[in-house]
């Protein structure tokens, strides 16, 4: 899939659960996040070569993971 057509909030399947396109990360995955109340704009924390990061919202936090092109398929 070309991440480039995807927008924040796009619902897609990656790893065979369904998430929300929350952006790219610096090393060009796309960042996802399972929950689609995430305050995106918060950003993310972690270190995404480790495969996993946060999603950090208002008062909670979001799980997320980062997926390559080849994982991701629209919802």
């Amino acid at each position: 899939m070309d991440l480039s057509t995807l927008k924040p909030g796009d619902p897609v399947d990656a790893y065979d659960a369904l998430y929300w396109f929350a952006g790219l990360t610096s090393d060009g995955q796309a960042a996802l996040t399972d929950d689609p109340r995430a305050d995106l704009s918060h950003g993310f924390t972690g270190d995404p070569s480790t495969g996993f990061i946060t999603a950090t919202a208002t008062a909670r936090s979001h799980a997320a993971t980062t997926a390559s092109a080849h994982h991701i398929t629209r919802a």
